[in-house]
Protein backbone atom coordinates (compact mmCIF):
# COMPACT_ATOMS: atom_id res chain seq x y z
CA UNK A 1 0.00 0.00 0.00
CA UNK A 2 1.74 3.30 -0.54
CA UNK A 3 2.32 5.69 2.49
CA UNK A 4 0.66 8.95 1.36
CA UNK A 5 -2.59 10.13 -0.85
CA UNK A 6 -3.73 13.15 -2.03
CA UNK A 7 -7.10 15.06 -0.83
CA UNK A 8 -9.35 13.85 -2.89
CA UNK A 9 -7.96 9.84 -1.54
CA UNK A 10 -9.00 11.47 2.00
CA UNK A 11 -12.06 12.86 0.93
CA UNK A 12 -13.40 9.90 -0.77
CA UNK A 13 -12.53 7.29 1.69
CA UNK A 14 -14.15 8.87 4.61
CA UNK A 15 -17.34 9.04 2.48
CA UNK A 16 -17.71 6.08 2.09
CA UNK A 17 -16.63 5.13 5.74
CA UNK A 18 -19.36 7.41 6.67
CA UNK A 19 -22.21 6.05 4.17
CA UNK A 20 -20.94 2.54 5.68
CA UNK A 21 -20.41 1.07 1.92
CA UNK A 22 -19.02 -1.99 2.67
CA UNK A 23 -18.52 -3.47 -0.73
CA UNK A 24 -16.90 -0.23 -1.73
CA UNK A 25 -14.53 -0.59 0.96
CA UNK A 26 -13.61 -4.45 -0.82
CA UNK A 27 -12.89 -2.75 -3.72
CA UNK A 28 -10.73 0.36 -2.34
CA UNK A 29 -8.76 -2.66 -0.87
CA UNK A 30 -8.65 -4.73 -4.20
CA UNK A 31 -7.71 -1.97 -6.04
CA UNK A 32 -4.45 -1.50 -3.65
CA UNK A 33 -5.63 2.46 -3.25
CA UNK A 34 -3.58 3.72 -0.19
CA UNK A 35 -5.54 3.21 3.25
CA UNK A 36 -2.34 5.75 5.24
CA UNK A 37 -3.15 9.58 4.70
CA UNK A 38 -1.82 12.76 5.65
CA UNK A 39 -5.04 15.04 7.09
CA UNK A 40 -4.82 18.53 8.18
CA UNK A 41 -3.41 22.00 8.64
CA UNK A 42 -0.23 20.33 10.45
CA UNK A 43 -0.20 17.31 8.48
CA UNK A 44 -0.90 14.44 10.81
CA UNK A 45 -0.60 10.95 9.85
CA UNK A 46 -4.19 9.03 10.00
CA UNK A 47 -5.35 5.50 8.19
CA UNK A 48 -7.98 4.12 7.28
CA UNK A 49 -8.47 2.17 10.42
CA UNK A 50 -9.24 4.70 12.86
CA UNK A 51 -11.44 6.27 10.60
CA UNK A 52 -13.58 3.21 10.95
CA UNK A 53 -13.24 2.94 14.64
CA UNK A 54 -14.18 6.57 15.29
CA UNK A 55 -17.26 5.90 12.29
CA UNK A 56 -18.38 2.61 14.96
CA UNK A 57 -18.75 0.50 11.79
CA UNK A 58 -18.58 -3.23 12.73
CA UNK A 59 -18.25 -5.11 9.54
CA UNK A 60 -15.90 -2.30 7.83
CA UNK A 61 -13.55 -2.24 10.50
CA UNK A 62 -13.24 -6.95 10.35
CA UNK A 63 -12.41 -6.46 7.17
CA UNK A 64 -9.79 -3.67 7.12
CA UNK A 65 -8.34 -6.02 10.43
CA UNK A 66 -8.27 -9.15 8.42
CA UNK A 67 -7.29 -7.48 4.58
CA UNK A 68 -4.77 -5.30 5.45
CA UNK A 69 -1.13 -5.30 7.28
CA UNK A 70 -1.33 -2.82 10.43
CA UNK A 71 1.69 -2.53 12.56
CA UNK A 72 1.93 -2.38 16.04
CA UNK A 73 1.29 1.02 16.80
CA UNK A 74 -1.43 1.26 14.98
CA UNK A 75 -3.24 -1.22 16.48
CA UNK A 76 -2.64 0.27 19.65
CA UNK A 77 -4.00 3.67 18.90
CA UNK A 78 -6.64 2.07 17.26
CA UNK A 79 -7.40 -0.28 20.58
CA UNK A 80 -7.24 3.47 22.28
CA UNK A 81 -10.08 5.20 20.29
CA UNK A 82 -12.53 1.77 20.34
CA UNK A 83 -11.70 2.18 24.14
CA UNK A 84 -11.95 5.26 24.85
CA UNK A 85 -15.25 5.81 22.75
CA UNK A 86 -16.46 2.78 24.32
CA UNK A 87 -17.18 0.26 21.65
CA UNK A 88 -16.58 -2.95 23.25
CA UNK A 89 -17.56 -4.96 19.90
CA UNK A 90 -14.70 -3.26 18.26
CA UNK A 91 -12.21 -3.76 21.73
CA UNK A 92 -13.42 -7.17 20.65
CA UNK A 93 -11.95 -7.61 17.78
CA UNK A 94 -8.94 -5.76 17.73
CA UNK A 95 -7.74 -8.03 20.56
CA UNK A 96 -8.55 -10.67 18.22
CA UNK A 97 -5.90 -9.36 16.30
CA UNK A 98 -3.55 -8.80 19.06
CA UNK A 99 -4.12 -5.36 19.93
CA UNK A 100 -1.67 -4.25 22.51
CA UNK A 101 -2.83 -2.05 25.55
CA UNK A 102 0.05 0.50 25.80
CA UNK A 103 -2.21 3.43 24.96
CA UNK A 104 -5.41 2.48 26.91
CA UNK A 105 -6.48 3.27 30.33
CA UNK A 106 -8.19 0.79 32.87
CA UNK A 107 -10.92 3.49 33.34
CA UNK A 108 -12.06 2.99 29.56
CA UNK A 109 -12.27 -0.11 29.97
CA UNK A 110 -14.27 -0.27 33.54
CA UNK A 111 -16.69 2.60 31.88
CA UNK A 112 -18.06 -0.39 29.69
CA UNK A 113 -19.11 -2.20 32.54
CA UNK A 114 -17.49 -5.61 30.75
CA UNK A 115 -15.79 -7.90 33.45
CA UNK A 116 -14.43 -10.31 30.40
CA UNK A 117 -13.07 -7.04 28.81
CA UNK A 118 -11.71 -5.60 32.07
CA UNK A 119 -9.96 -9.18 32.75
CA UNK A 120 -8.89 -8.92 29.07
CA UNK A 121 -7.09 -5.96 29.27
CA UNK A 122 -5.98 -6.90 32.74
CA UNK A 123 -4.38 -10.29 31.29
CA UNK A 124 -2.81 -7.76 28.61
CA UNK A 125 -0.62 -6.08 31.26
CA UNK A 126 -2.60 -3.14 32.01
CA UNK A 127 -2.60 -1.53 35.22
CA UNK A 128 -5.34 -1.01 37.21
CA UNK A 129 -4.17 1.13 39.43
CA UNK A 130 -1.89 3.17 37.29
CA UNK A 131 -3.44 6.55 37.80
CA UNK A 132 -5.70 5.73 40.09
CA UNK A 133 -8.20 4.48 36.57
CA UNK A 134 -10.34 2.13 39.07
CA UNK A 135 -11.14 5.06 41.66
CA UNK A 136 -11.72 7.22 38.73
CA UNK A 137 -13.80 4.98 37.49
CA UNK A 138 -15.76 4.14 40.90
CA UNK A 139 -15.97 7.92 41.32
CA UNK A 140 -17.28 9.18 37.79
CA UNK A 141 -19.98 6.16 37.74
CA UNK A 142 -21.29 6.51 41.30
CA UNK A 143 -19.80 3.53 42.12
CA UNK A 144 -21.67 1.76 39.99
CA UNK A 145 -22.78 -2.11 41.07
CA UNK A 146 -20.97 -4.18 38.25
CA UNK A 147 -17.64 -2.19 39.17
CA UNK A 148 -18.51 -2.81 42.88
CA UNK A 149 -18.97 -6.69 42.17
CA UNK A 150 -16.01 -7.20 40.06
CA UNK A 151 -13.85 -5.23 42.60
CA UNK A 152 -15.27 -7.94 45.60
CA UNK A 153 -14.99 -10.96 43.40
CA UNK A 154 -10.86 -9.78 41.99
CA UNK A 155 -9.80 -8.18 45.30
CA UNK A 156 -7.82 -10.46 45.88
CA UNK A 157 -6.38 -11.40 43.02
CA UNK A 158 -5.22 -8.15 41.84
CA UNK A 159 -3.05 -5.89 44.00
CA UNK A 160 -3.99 -2.41 44.82
CA UNK A 161 -7.96 -2.88 44.56
CA UNK A 162 -8.39 -2.14 48.24
CA UNK A 163 -6.21 1.33 47.84
CA UNK A 164 -8.19 2.27 44.98
CA UNK A 165 -11.68 1.53 46.52
CA UNK A 166 -10.71 3.58 49.73
CA UNK A 167 -9.34 6.82 47.07
CA UNK A 168 -12.64 6.85 45.95
CA UNK A 169 -14.52 6.88 49.05
CA UNK A 170 -12.57 9.78 50.31
CA UNK A 171 -13.19 11.79 46.85
CA UNK A 172 -17.18 11.60 47.59
CA UNK A 173 -16.60 12.16 51.00
CA UNK A 174 -15.02 15.32 49.99
CA UNK A 175 -17.72 15.76 47.45
CA UNK A 176 -20.58 15.05 50.02
CA UNK A 177 -22.19 11.89 47.52
CA UNK A 178 -24.18 9.74 50.22
CA UNK A 179 -25.45 7.25 47.68
CA UNK A 180 -21.40 6.89 46.33
CA UNK A 181 -20.12 7.33 49.84
CA UNK A 182 -22.21 4.28 51.21
CA UNK A 183 -22.16 2.21 48.48
CA UNK A 184 -17.97 1.81 48.75
CA UNK A 185 -18.57 0.90 52.39
CA UNK A 186 -21.29 -1.30 51.75
CA UNK A 187 -18.44 -3.15 49.22
CA UNK A 188 -15.70 -2.95 51.85
CA UNK A 189 -13.49 0.35 51.44
CA UNK A 190 -12.34 1.38 55.08
CA UNK A 191 -12.93 4.50 55.96
CA UNK A 192 -9.72 4.69 58.87
CA UNK A 193 -6.50 4.00 56.68
CA UNK A 194 -4.42 6.22 54.95
CA UNK A 195 -4.71 7.22 50.98
CA UNK A 196 -4.14 10.12 48.75
CA UNK A 197 -6.76 12.61 49.15
CA UNK A 198 -7.55 12.93 45.30
CA UNK A 199 -7.01 10.79 42.26
CA UNK A 200 -3.47 10.82 41.16
CA UNK A 201 -3.53 11.47 37.36
CA UNK A 202 -0.62 10.43 35.36
CA UNK A 203 0.21 12.03 31.99
CA UNK A 204 2.67 10.19 30.13
CA UNK A 205 4.23 11.77 27.12
CA UNK A 206 2.96 15.18 28.63
CA UNK A 207 5.15 15.80 31.73
CA UNK A 208 8.56 15.30 32.82
CA UNK A 209 9.30 13.21 34.91
CA UNK A 210 10.22 15.87 37.47
CA UNK A 211 6.62 17.30 36.61
CA UNK A 212 5.02 14.05 37.67
CA UNK A 213 6.63 13.35 40.38
CA UNK A 214 6.28 17.09 41.89
CA UNK A 215 2.36 16.70 41.13
CA UNK A 216 2.35 13.28 42.56
CA UNK A 217 3.89 14.66 45.90
CA UNK A 218 0.95 17.41 46.05
CA UNK A 219 -1.73 14.58 47.05
CA UNK A 220 -1.15 14.33 50.37
CA UNK A 221 -1.86 10.98 52.38
CA UNK A 222 -4.13 11.27 55.01
CA UNK A 223 -7.17 9.40 56.61
CA UNK A 224 -10.54 9.15 54.92
CA UNK A 225 -12.02 10.34 57.96
CA UNK A 226 -9.78 14.04 58.01
CA UNK A 227 -12.00 14.97 54.32
CA UNK A 228 -15.05 13.86 55.99
CA UNK A 229 -13.91 16.46 58.81
CA UNK A 230 -13.43 19.08 56.53
CA UNK A 231 -16.65 18.68 55.23
CA UNK A 232 -18.46 18.59 59.45
CA UNK A 233 -21.58 17.98 58.22
CA UNK A 234 -23.63 16.15 60.77
CA UNK A 235 -26.34 15.16 58.67
CA UNK A 236 -24.03 13.51 56.15
CA UNK A 237 -22.17 11.65 58.91
CA UNK A 238 -25.30 10.28 60.06
CA UNK A 239 -26.23 8.49 56.99
CA UNK A 240 -22.80 7.23 57.01
CA UNK A 241 -23.46 5.40 60.34
CA UNK A 242 -20.62 5.09 61.46
CA UNK A 243 -18.87 4.54 64.75
CA UNK A 244 -15.06 5.41 64.56
CA UNK A 245 -12.58 4.03 67.42
CA UNK A 246 -11.33 6.06 69.80
CA UNK A 247 -7.33 6.00 68.25
CA UNK A 248 -8.91 7.50 65.11
CA UNK A 249 -10.57 10.39 66.86
CA UNK A 250 -7.67 12.56 66.73
CA UNK A 251 -7.93 12.52 62.89
CA UNK A 252 -11.28 13.57 62.69
CA UNK A 253 -11.26 15.77 65.30
CA UNK A 254 -8.27 17.76 63.84
CA UNK A 255 -10.00 17.71 60.38
CA UNK A 256 -13.18 19.07 61.99
CA UNK A 257 -11.52 22.11 63.46
CA UNK A 258 -10.79 23.72 60.64
CA UNK A 259 -14.23 24.18 60.38
CA UNK A 260 -15.16 25.87 63.82
CA UNK A 261 -18.07 23.20 63.84
CA UNK A 262 -19.42 23.13 67.61
CA UNK A 263 -22.20 21.16 67.57
CA UNK A 264 -20.25 18.45 65.34
CA UNK A 265 -17.34 18.69 67.34
CA UNK A 266 -18.85 18.21 70.51
CA UNK A 267 -20.29 14.74 70.99
CA UNK A 268 -16.79 13.46 69.04
CA UNK A 269 -14.34 14.67 71.56
CA UNK A 270 -16.26 13.87 74.44
CA UNK A 271 -15.29 10.28 73.46
CA UNK A 272 -11.80 10.91 72.65
CA UNK A 273 -9.37 9.97 75.73
CA UNK A 274 -7.06 12.55 76.84
CA UNK A 275 -3.64 10.80 75.93
CA UNK A 276 -4.99 10.69 72.79
CA UNK A 277 -5.39 13.89 72.48
CA UNK A 278 -1.86 14.96 73.39
CA UNK A 279 -0.49 13.55 70.59
CA UNK A 280 2.62 15.86 70.54
CA UNK A 281 6.41 14.61 71.73
CA UNK A 282 5.94 17.24 74.04
CA UNK A 283 2.43 15.99 75.53
CA UNK A 284 0.61 18.51 74.28
CA UNK A 285 -2.64 18.70 71.47
CA UNK A 286 -1.50 19.15 67.83
CA UNK A 287 -4.80 20.11 66.82
CA UNK A 288 -5.40 22.75 69.73
CA UNK A 289 -1.86 24.61 69.07
CA UNK A 290 -3.47 24.98 65.38
CA UNK A 291 -6.58 26.10 66.25
CA UNK A 292 -4.81 29.07 68.74
CA UNK A 293 -2.24 29.98 66.08
CA UNK A 294 -5.26 29.79 63.27
CA UNK A 295 -5.31 33.36 61.62
CA UNK A 296 -8.87 34.34 60.27
CA UNK A 297 -9.55 36.10 57.16
CA UNK A 298 -6.64 33.38 55.54
CA UNK A 299 -9.35 30.45 54.69
CA UNK A 300 -12.56 32.38 54.22
CA UNK A 301 -13.71 29.24 51.67
CA UNK A 302 -14.63 27.07 54.54
CA UNK A 303 -14.29 29.46 57.54
CA UNK A 304 -16.45 29.47 60.50
CA UNK A 305 -17.47 31.79 63.05
CA UNK A 306 -14.97 33.21 65.91
CA UNK A 307 -17.43 31.89 68.30
CA UNK A 308 -17.16 28.41 67.00
CA UNK A 309 -13.10 28.59 67.25
CA UNK A 310 -13.42 29.72 71.18
CA UNK A 311 -15.90 26.61 71.51
CA UNK A 312 -13.48 24.12 70.03
CA UNK A 313 -10.65 25.59 72.49
CA UNK A 314 -12.72 25.37 75.18
CA UNK A 315 -13.36 21.77 74.54
CA UNK A 316 -10.45 21.29 74.10
CA UNK A 317 -8.83 22.31 77.55
CA UNK A 318 -11.89 20.68 79.52
CA UNK A 319 -11.11 17.40 77.79
CA UNK A 320 -8.02 18.05 78.99
CA UNK A 321 -5.74 19.01 76.27
CA UNK A 322 -2.40 20.69 76.65
CA UNK A 323 -1.23 23.66 75.45
CA UNK A 324 2.49 23.91 75.01
CA UNK A 325 4.05 25.17 71.38
CA UNK A 326 7.51 24.51 72.52
CA UNK A 327 10.31 27.25 73.07
CA UNK A 328 10.18 28.25 70.24
CA UNK A 329 8.80 31.49 68.38
CA UNK A 330 5.63 32.28 69.53
CA UNK A 331 4.73 34.43 66.63
CA UNK A 332 2.12 32.17 65.07
CA UNK A 333 0.12 31.67 67.75
CA UNK A 334 0.30 35.19 68.94
CA UNK A 335 -0.13 36.76 65.48
CA UNK A 336 -3.65 33.68 64.87
CA UNK A 337 -5.03 35.56 68.48
CA UNK A 338 -4.71 39.00 67.21
CA UNK A 339 -6.18 38.26 63.99
CA UNK A 340 -9.70 37.44 65.93
CA UNK A 341 -9.77 40.64 67.55
CA UNK A 342 -8.97 41.95 70.73
CA UNK A 343 -12.07 39.87 72.67
CA UNK A 344 -11.16 36.80 71.26
CA UNK A 345 -7.48 37.48 71.82
CA UNK A 346 -8.43 38.40 75.75
CA UNK A 347 -10.82 34.95 75.74
CA UNK A 348 -8.77 32.77 74.77
CA UNK A 349 -5.87 33.47 76.93
CA UNK A 350 -8.39 34.04 80.55
CA UNK A 351 -9.00 30.31 78.80
CA UNK A 352 -5.44 29.02 79.18
CA UNK A 353 -5.03 30.50 82.45
CA UNK A 354 -8.04 28.96 83.79
CA UNK A 355 -7.35 25.77 82.70
CA UNK A 356 -3.81 25.83 84.19
CA UNK A 357 -1.94 25.84 81.11
CA UNK A 358 1.80 26.50 81.11
CA UNK A 359 2.06 30.63 82.69
CA UNK A 360 5.59 31.23 81.54
CA UNK A 361 4.58 30.27 77.95
CA UNK A 362 0.86 32.40 78.24
CA UNK A 363 3.65 35.45 79.52
CA UNK A 364 5.60 35.22 76.62
CA UNK A 365 2.59 34.97 74.54
CA UNK A 366 0.74 38.20 75.67
CA UNK A 367 3.64 40.53 77.37
CA UNK A 368 5.46 41.35 74.23
CA UNK A 369 4.34 43.81 71.26
CA UNK A 370 1.00 44.65 69.88
CA UNK A 371 -0.32 41.72 71.97
CA UNK A 372 1.00 43.88 74.95
CA UNK A 373 -0.73 46.67 73.78
CA UNK A 374 -4.20 44.52 73.00
CA UNK A 375 -3.97 43.23 76.26
CA UNK A 376 -3.33 46.59 78.58
CA UNK A 377 -6.14 48.55 76.68
CA UNK A 378 -8.76 45.62 77.05
CA UNK A 379 -7.64 44.07 79.69
CA UNK A 380 -5.51 45.92 81.66
CA UNK A 381 -4.90 43.40 84.82
CA UNK A 382 -4.30 40.69 82.22
CA UNK A 383 -0.55 40.68 82.48
CA UNK A 384 -0.90 41.20 86.25
CA UNK A 385 -2.64 38.03 86.14
CA UNK A 386 -0.72 35.95 83.88
CA UNK A 387 2.63 36.99 86.03
CA UNK A 388 1.51 35.96 89.39
CA UNK A 389 -0.14 32.85 87.80
CA UNK A 390 3.84 32.19 86.97
CA UNK A 391 5.23 33.44 90.46
CA UNK A 392 2.78 31.50 92.28
CA UNK A 393 4.11 28.04 89.47
CA UNK A 394 7.69 28.78 89.98
CA UNK A 395 7.12 29.17 94.38
CA UNK A 396 5.44 25.58 94.19
CA UNK A 397 8.14 24.22 92.12
CA UNK A 398 10.54 26.08 94.84
CA UNK A 399 8.75 24.81 97.36
CA UNK A 400 8.67 20.72 96.21
CA UNK A 401 12.51 20.80 95.55
CA UNK A 402 12.88 22.10 99.27
CA UNK A 403 10.45 19.04 100.41
CA UNK A 404 12.23 16.54 97.95
CA UNK A 405 15.76 17.92 99.28
CA UNK A 406 14.97 17.21 103.06
CA UNK A 407 17.14 18.85 105.51
CA UNK A 408 20.26 18.24 103.52
CA UNK A 409 22.27 21.63 103.67
CA UNK A 410 23.80 23.17 100.29
CA UNK A 411 27.95 23.25 100.15
CA UNK A 412 28.82 26.98 99.67
CA UNK A 413 31.08 27.22 96.38
CA UNK A 414 34.81 28.52 97.76
CA UNK A 415 34.81 32.06 95.78
CA UNK A 416 37.00 31.74 93.01
CA UNK A 417 40.67 32.99 93.15
CA UNK A 418 41.27 36.10 91.55
CA UNK A 419 44.40 36.00 88.71
CA UNK A 420 47.68 37.65 89.24
CA UNK A 421 50.27 38.20 86.48
CA UNK A 422 53.43 36.79 87.90
CA UNK A 423 56.29 39.02 88.28
CA UNK A 424 59.02 38.28 85.90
Amino acid sequence: MNQEANKKDVQEFQRVIDQGRFYEVLEWIAAGKPLRFVRGRYKKWDNGLNMAIQDGGHSIVKVLLERCDWTVEELSIALYHASSDRRGYLVELLFEHNAPVDECCFDDFCQMMDPVLMDEAIKRGIDPTKSDAFASALISTGAARPLLSYYKRNKDRIKGLDEQLSIALCKTVAEEKVRSSVLLLWAGADPYRKCPSDVRYDFPGHQSPEAAEYLSDMVYDRPILHELGFQANLEFYKKLKLDPPPEVLPELLQGVSFTGNYEFFKPLIQRCPVELLNDSERSSSHTLEWLISHEFERYRSWEGPKEGYLNLIRCFLEQGARWDPGSGNLRHPRNGLLSGGADYFVAVVRLLLKHEQDPTQIRKLVDYGAAKQVALSHSPDLISEVKEAERRRKGDANASDLSDSGSRVRRRRSPRRRYTKPRR
